[in-house]
């Protein structure tokens, strides 16, 4: 019953949750819970065995319960749905079971969380190599791929690359941003370039040295230049200076561009730990990296400077701003793309290009194209999140069309198709989110079933245990049962069956798109949840996901936007501010503007809480 997400909580927050003080309701309904986990649960979730990884016996002495809603949650679904203890064991009489559901609904229903409202710690961390090539896009006007010489970045427990503990600055890294800064003033300024301030009567070449750099400084390391900044850089500028004055100046550029003030996003610290109110200059970098994956431009940085990016009016027009600006195309091609898991395809997922010679580097491209364009399409549009399933458009050129078998398009930039049929449009009929939970030579409605559990609703079940494989050997070698077949005799285990029920049914909604995503007839794409609704093919497992899961899709893509927008893991102290923006998200009929907006005044995002004893870097 364990969430694979939550377990990062404890290391983060356990001196200050440690010392929280205890609720007087939550122990009621925890003298009144332990019991009934002790005689149902401890034996497979306690100290001794710890199935799926979770130690409820632990985790009960946790105060406040909430500290692991996720995986509190998940065990109170499966006791609400009968799912634990599994088919085969014992099971706890109905009234222990209704005590259970009812002690752990209201122990998480209840708490008071006005007592943790935390806008959360606030760490320095680098530009992601996207970041920082749109960063110097928009600073120098140029558009290189110099990070294409830099390692690879790995998504960090958030499961984005732009979350803060994934994005320490090694030294071996700095050796290549030393590199990509010559690379890049020299690309920005060619030899023969004349700078726009020069030395002249009365104006000795330092002085007009600072008068350029100045106000570079602050659009490179978005926010005003200290005095002992600019000194730095002259330092460097005299060194420079007997090769001319233009060079010398691109020196001291090349030195800004490669100090920790441009590649991490930081600003000073406050004076003390409490929460207080984000800078105007943290605030515009905050909000153009959110919406643009690049540095502020002028007009923020002018907000920025008269102080006025805190009012909220002003941070809501800005919002919508960014919003119509092209940049803002990074929401789908990097949140979405990297929530969905579709900027796997083409890298991670490749078809053997022998057997599969259709599969160009076109082709990837648009098939990566058309959840981002879709996903931009729904917040431009304020399109209402039901659409994100069962819009009935996409995105095509002629190559990914004729792949689809849709006709009428062509040429190969990608634009919005309206769709007749129900076999695309919306993100499950779609070939990068298809095929990225797919095996190479078949599908697996285990991996689809789990994605839509895990990253498209948030609420993923159990890992399974170690000892459990994918099928038994007398399953797996039976050449005469079909794949469907070979899964439900694999489910007649009560261990195996407490979390394929709630897997395949929805893996099986979406057997019609074969592991390349082209479409298949001939497929039994029936499903039946553990509530004993039934389904049939793309069309019904989206009607039933929009009928019964709206609101757990509605927390998901919130929770993910929040996290995404502030460059770090959820903790359970952020949870007010999933709520209030979940609120106005809901009142406004789910509408996806709506969510942008909510995520950008949210309190974590608009507020900051600096460490203890004066750490440095926050």
């Amino acid at each position: 019953m364990k969430s694979r997400r939550w377990t990062w909580l404890a290391p983060l927050a356990a001196g200050v949750l440690a010392a929280a003080p205890a609720d007087e309701a939550e122990e009621a309904q925890v003298r009144r819970l332990r019991p009934l986990l002790a005689a149902h649960c401890f034996s497979c979730h306690g100290k001794a065995v710890q199935k799926g990884d979770l130690d409820l016996e632990r985790l009960v002495l946790e105060r406040p319960l909430v500290r692991n809603d996720e995986a509190w949650t998940r065990a109170l679904e499966h006791a609400r749905n009968g799912v634990m203890p599994p088919k085969g064991k014992p099971q706890p009489p109905d009234e222990d079971r209704r005590a259970l559901v009812e002690s752990l609904e209201r122990a998480l229903r209840d708490f008071d969380y006005s007592k943790v409202d935390d806008p959360g710690l606030v760490p320095a961390r680098r530009l992601t190599h996207l970041e920082y090539e749109r960063t110097l896009r928009d600073l120098l006007g140029i558009d290189l791929r110099i990070a294409e010489r830099f390692p690879p970045e790995k998504a960090g427990p958030s499961g984005f690359d732009n979350c803060a503990p994934a994005l320490s600055l090694q030294s071996a890294l700095l050796e290549r941003y030393f590199d990509a800064a010559d690379r890049a003033v020299e690309a920005a300024f060619p030899r023969g370039w004349t700078p726009p301030v020069r030395p002249g009567p009365g104006v000795p070449p330092d002085e007009a040295a600072a008068r350029y750099l100045r106000p570079f400084l602050e659009r490179a390391w978005r926010r005003p230049a200290e005095a002992s900044d600019l000194e730095g850089l002259l330092a460097a500028f005299r060194v420079a200076s007997a090769r001319g004055y233009e060079a010398a100046l691109k020196e001291s550029m090349k030195r800004a561009l490669a100090s920790p003030r441009f590649l991490l996003r930081s600003q000073p610290a406050p004076a003390g730990t409490g929460p207080e109110p984000v800078g105007s200059w943290e605030l515009a970098s905050r909000l153009s990296y959110f919406l643009w994956a690049s540095m502020p431009d002028e007009a923020l940085f002018a907000l920025a400077r008269q102080d006025r990016l805190r009012d909220p009016e002003v941070l809501r027009a800005q919002v919508d701003r960014l919003l119509a600006d092209p940049r803002a195309s990074s929401l789908g091609e990097v949140f979405a793309a990297q929530w969905l898991g579709a900027q796997h395809l083409g890298s991670r997922v490749r078809p053997d290009p022998i057997e599969h010679p259709a599969f160009t580097d076109s082709l990837y491209e648009a098939m990566r194209a058309e959840p981002a364009l879709f996903f931009n399409d729904l917040v431009r549009e304020n399109r209402p999140l039901p659409d994100l399933l069962s819009a009935r458009w996409t995105f095509l050129n002629e190559e990914l069309a004729r792949y689809y078998r849709i006709s009428g398009v062509q040429g190969p930039e990608m634009r919005k198709v309206e769709i007749s049929d129900e076999r695309r449009g919306g993100i499950l009929g779609q070939a990068a989110i298809l095929m990225t939970t797919s095996f190479p030579d078949r599908t697996s409605p285990v991996l689809r079933g789990t994605w839509i559990l895990t990253d498209l609703l948030g609420t993923p079940p159990p890992p399974p245990p170690p000892d459990v494989g994918t099928f038994s050997p007398k399953i797996e070698d039976n050449d005469k049962l079909t794949p469907r077949r070979k899964m439900e005799l694999h489910r007649s285990n009560p261990t195996c069956a407490a979390c394929h029920d709630q897997i395949d049914p929805l893996g099986f909604g979406l057997e019609n798109y074969d592991e390349l995503a082209r479409w298949r007839s001939k497929a039994d794409a029936r499903g039946k949840l553990p509530d004993g609704t039934e389904f049939s093919g793309p069309a019904g497992l989206k009607k039933v996901l929009v009928e019964k899961r709206l609101d757990d899709l509605g927390r998901q893509v919130a929770r993910k936007m929040l996290s995404y927008a502030l460059g770090r893991p959820l903790e359970y102290t952020d949870e007010p501010a999933v709520r209030k923006i979940l609120a106005a998200f809901k009142a406004d009929g789910w509408r996806m503007r709506t969510l942008v907006r909510e995520v950008a005044l949210s309190y974590p995002f608009r507020f900051r809480k600096n460490r203890s004893d004066g750490e440095a870097g926050r």
